[in-house]
């Protein structure tokens, strides 16, 4: 019920993201993360094509930007960098928030074609 009232309140793309970062912070894990989000938020999917999109745009991309997730932790520890790099991964964070802000328009755009009831 929660996945549903965050996907009508912020389209089915808001919602997997929401729920891809908290599983990405929690499992610390991109594939556990992908695992779990796909579970959750299969509900909301409209179609397999389109969630697999989802899932590929929020819970694969947002895994390496939570610094303790193996995703983003061993390549940092690999070439010495510092955490601090990742406020420089630009396409981890304009991927998603570009989606969401996409599925978001479209979404009010179809909800205004649809006719009121009684009109």
């Amino acid at each position: 019920r929660f996945i549903r009232a965050l996907s009508d309140r912020v389209s089915p793309f808001g919602a997997t993201l929401v729920i891809s970062i908290l599983t990405s912070a929690v499992s610390c894990n991109q594939s556990l993360a992908i695992l779990l989000t796909h579970q959750i938020c299969t509900p909301i999917a409209a179609s397999k094509n389109q969630f697999a999109i989802d899932l590929e745009n929020t819970a694969v991309v947002i895994a390496p930007l939570i610094p303790w997730s193996i995703a983003g932790a061993i390549p940092l520890e690999t070439i010495q960098a510092p955490s601090l790099c990742l406020a420089t991964a630009f396409y981890l964070y304009l991927l998603p928030l570009w989606n969401w802000g996409t599925s978001w328009y479209h979404q009010k755009k179809a909800s205004k074609k649809i006719p009121e009831a009684g009109s």
